[in-house]
């Protein structure tokens, strides 16, 4: 039965490039601090995205939903795990039966990547160990300090005609300023000139999850804006530059 599979157990059992990378790799062992450090540097954004936390992203499809998930909303996603050498430890796919779970109740780079998802996306996230398992693994099949690898489809969002269940979906467009609220309104026109080539929407990235990782004191709503610059960044490289989404590069 699905009750007895590593990840869904885990999961819930366990709620619990250069120097701008650093916070990429905290509590993980050698190898995978390596590989965090290239799989940054040899796919920049708009490709993978780096977060504050340390949490990497590919987006694999971009879904349709106006909704976030609250932290304690149940929300239905089909999900592999994998290992960096590419082990799968536990699939929803494979089971042909996606699992339910809210944001609260998984590992920490799930919780955060999930409230940043809508219906109908999928994500490849690249989770550093203490957003995942720590330095003491999951059992036998997840080793201690690893970065895990995972794909994660969001399916549906139980309650999400109650606005106690979600969060209205940020679609900020850079190119028409559509959807965009004061604040990003402003970083958008003023990252326009300020930052007016590729690779210098790229550094200020890096600059963002350095500065943000070097000073714990950064919470609350400090560090969502800083999320939400390095979104909106990446948005912008995004228009100029293209991106194809798949499950290929």
């Amino acid at each position: 039965m699905a009750s007895f599979h590593l990840l869904s157990h885990a999961l819930l059992a366990a709620f619990m490039i250069s120097c701008a990378f650093s916070t990429i790799a905290q509590a993980s062992n050698p190898e995978s601090e390596k590989w965090l450090i290239e799989n940054a540097e040899s796919y920049p954004p708009p490709t993978v995205v780096t977060l504050p936390s340390g949490l990497q992203f590919k987006i694999l499809r971009e879904g349709d939903g106006k909704f976030h998930p609250a932290p304690t909303t149940p929300t239905k996603c089909h999900y592999e795990g994998r290992l960096r050498d590419g082990t799968i430890f536990d699939s929803s796919y494979r089971r042909i039966e996606p699992s339910t779970f809210a944001p609260s109740q998984v590992i920490k780079g799930w919780t955060e990547a999930m409230q940043l998802m809508v219906e109908g996306d999928k994500w490849e996230l690249y989770v550093p160990s203490h957003l995942g398992y720590g330095d003491a693994g999951q059992g036998d099949k997840i080793p201690g300090g690893d970065v895990l690898i995972f794909i994660i489809e969001m399916i549906d969002i139980e309650g999400k005609n109650d606005a106690e269940h979600v969060v209205e979906a940020r679609r900020c467009n850079v190119a028409t300023m559509e959807g965009c609220n004061e604040k990003e309104n402003g970083y958008v026109t003023k990252a326009t000139t300020k930052f007016d080539s590729g690779d210098k929407k790229r550094k200020e990235m890096e600059r963002i999850v350095k500065v943000a990782s070097d000073n714990k004191n950064v919470k609350g709503d400090v560090k969502f804006w800083a999320t939400r610059r390095i979104l909106l960044l990446n948005r912008m490289l995004v228009e100029e530059e293209g991106y194809i989404y798949g499950d290929e590069f």
